[in-house]
């Protein structure tokens, strides 16, 4: 199975990431070296809303921005002040504290994600298709076993722990670390 994107959350996850200031989002200890370099990840890392109290009660939307596209992320969702986030960006990419290399290595995924889906010839969604495929019974069969898994670890664990060895979900469950930073 191939996991085409990964959304981040904005966590603490002490285990991974020890500055408590910087939640998942926002960490090159999670995104680049957990997700890409130790498990090998190719695909897309969307951020949640950055939007969200996770984010916007310690960091300033283009400092967010720039955090969270240095940590590995390709897409930002919801950035509260969009034109903050672009301006910020693209001083970042003038400066050079986000190198060309990196913001390459996105626009790649980005666009092979958009060919694979073909949206390089045929920019228009056909709703009618996705009712069907949401609508199905093997779709509902699939999501019942994830809730199924949520409900294990003692309400602890989501289907995403499935993408992470088991070394590294023993370490995050057992010392009962993952915080939600909103909170």
């Amino acid at each position: 199975m191939q996991v085409d994107s990964i959304m981040t959350g904005h966590l603490n996850v002490p285990a991974l990431e020890p500055d408590p200031d910087t939640p998942a989002t926002l960490s090159h200890n999670i995104l680049t070296n957990l997700l890409r370099n130790q498990l090998g990840y190719q695909g897309l890392i969307v951020t949640d809303a950055m939007d969200m109290g996770g984010i916007t009660v310690r960091y300033a939307p283009g400092e967010a921005a720039v955090r969270a596209v240095a940590a590995g992320a390709d897409c930002l969702l919801m950035p509260p002040v969009p034109d903050a986030a672009f301006e910020a960006l693209r001083a970042a990419a003038k400066s050079g504290s986000i190198s060309k290399e990196r913001l390459d290595a996105s626009v790649r995924r980005i666009l092979h994600a958009k060919a694979r889906l073909g949206l390089n010839t045929s920019r228009l969604v056909d709703v009618n298709a996705i009712n069907q495929k949401f609508a199905s019974a093997a779709w509902q069969k699939e999501l019942s076993g994830c809730r199924s898994m949520e409900q294990s670890h003692h309400g602890r664990c989501c289907w995403l722990f499935t993408l992470i060895p088991n070394r590294i979900q023993e370490k995050i469950l057992s010392a009962n670390c993952v915080r939600d930073s909103t909170r």
